[in-house]
């Protein structure tokens, strides 16, 4: 596959899931990066934001399990 042509294809998963992220929505946002890395395995930025994402969701569940909500 050309790597142009891909670069077209991962670029709207990231930004959905950078979306979605914003919003609080972390494990869709996670299955939008996935999607992404699908896409193009050497893709940094969608590593980066996919990092970010897992840590927002266990410090999301920690404080739940901390709270008890």
């Amino acid at each position: 596959m050309n790597y142009i042509f891909i670069i077209y294809l991962r670029k709207p998963c990231l930004l959905q899931g950078l979306a979605l992220s914003s919003i609080g929505e972390y494990k869709k946002a996670e299955n939008a990066h996935l999607k992404s890395l699908q896409i193009d395995r050497n893709f940094l930025e969608a590593w980066a934001h996919l990092t970010q994402v897992s840590i927002n969701l266990i410090v999301l569940i920690d404080c739940v399990g901390t709270f008890g909500y």
